[in-house]
């Protein structure tokens, strides 16, 4: 009878313990994956210790497509860890999504609709992918998507612009070495005249701390050390600087339009100083070129209005005209030419009389007349 007794308690710790050791097994419950994508899913399953497993797709099942609409083991049921849950999804298999980088517009088209998918967004972005071409994509290469859904992309407008050094009064190989090894290009502009010394930068095209591709050539205008060559050809002068007036007749002297610009400054120039000058100076120029000047603002920030200071009428008699009308014209004064009978003294083509006479002062721009004998 003991004997029974003992084999009876024996079965029953033995049964027990199949029993722990199967419910240790189950030591996961699968989670309900219907709705979620098969990135969601597996991502799901991660956390329990469970796999995504097989994967069919059903396109006659109610559901929005790509979602999950079935699975095996069902949610909430035990599973042992690492077991494998099957899903049904509802729609078609996905597609590869191709790769488009360096394509063009044209030709990512091309691609994306032989995968079965379509163009979506088209955006620009910097890149160092060619202009025009395919330098982003979502979704990625060799990413999934449903068949006929969109691919967005972003076409390179080339490599972003970097700050340009500033390398005034540097000396010409200083400079160049500064700006090559930020990955622009030089040219060399000679500048004559002693306003700095010889070999050293006077100024850029684009200028410091302005922005600008790298590969962009930055145009350095360097001093000579030596007087202009006469009878050459015409240069624009060096005029930042100089006051904006002064910088005018400088110009002017040259018979070299001028156009004033009232900038933003460069947080140095004092208002009504020239900062910068296009072209810069020592550029070859062709008749009828302009030089451009900016003028710094005023200290609350309002643009510099130009307003040139009384002009002392220059004497002009006794000139030949041509002289007489360059003298005025330094001067931001117009002409105009009278015949009259002569005074008896002056030459033909000599400036006998003025008005206003010479020492008044009168506002830039006023036209002084000036009287040669003869007719029209």
């Amino acid at each position: 009878m003991e004997t029974r007794r003992t084999v009876l308690v024996v079965v029953v710790a033995l049964a027990l313990a199949v029993s722990a050791l199967g419910l240790a097994g189950c030591n996961s419950t699968v989670p309900d994956l219907r709705g979620r994508t098969k990135v969601q899913a597996r991502a799901d399953l991660k956390e329990v210790g469970l796999k995504l497993g097989k994967i069919a797709y059903d396109r006659t099942v109610v559901g929005a497509d790509g979602q999950i609409v079935d699975q095996k083991p069902a949610a909430r049921s035990g599973a042992k860890g690492g077991t494998l849950v099957s899903v049904t999804i509802a729609g078609p298999p996905p597609v590869k999504v191709p790769s488009l980088i360096e394509k063009t517009r044209e030709g990512a088209e091309a691609a994306l609709a032989r995968a079965g998918l379509k163009l979506g967004a088209v955006t620009k972005t910097f890149s160092d992918v060619a202009v025009g071409r395919v330098a982003l994509q979502t979704p990625g290469a060799r990413d999934e998507a449903l068949p006929g859904s969109a691919v967005d992309v972003a076409l390179s407008t080339g490599p972003a612009p970097i700050q340009v050094p500033d390398v005034a009064d540097m000396t010409f190989d200083q400079a160049t070495t500064v700006l090559k090894n930020r990955s622009f290009l030089v040219a060399r502009v000679d500048l004559a005249g002693t306003g700095g010394d010889a070999n050293t930068v006077a100024d850029q095209d684009p200028e410091g701390d302005d922005r600008a591709v790298p590969g962009t050539t930055v145009r350095l205008s360097v001093w000579t050390g030596k007087p202009p060559v006469a009878g050459g050809k015409p240069k624009a002068p060096f005029v930042k600087g100089l006051g904006v007036t002064q910088a005018k007749r400088t110009l002017k002297a040259l018979k070299i339009n001028v156009r004033v610009v009232a900038g933003p400054g460069n947080g140095v120039a004092a208002p009504g100083v020239v900062y910068k000058q296009t072209p810069i100076g020592g550029t070859d120029l062709a008749p009828g070129d302009t030089v451009t000047l900016y003028t710094a603002p005023e200290a609350d920030g309002t643009p510099y209005v130009d307003v040139p200071p009384p002009v002392t009428v220059p004497w002009v008699r006794g000139l030949p005209v041509a002289d007489a009308k360059t003298t005025l014209e330094s001067l931001d004064l117009k002409w105009e030419v009278v015949y009259g009978p002569g005074n008896g003294l002056a030459e033909s083509g000599t400036v006998y009389d003025q008005s206003p006479i010479s020492g008044e002062r009168v506002e830039a721009e006023s036209v002084v007349k000036i009287t040669i004998m003869g007719q029209p």
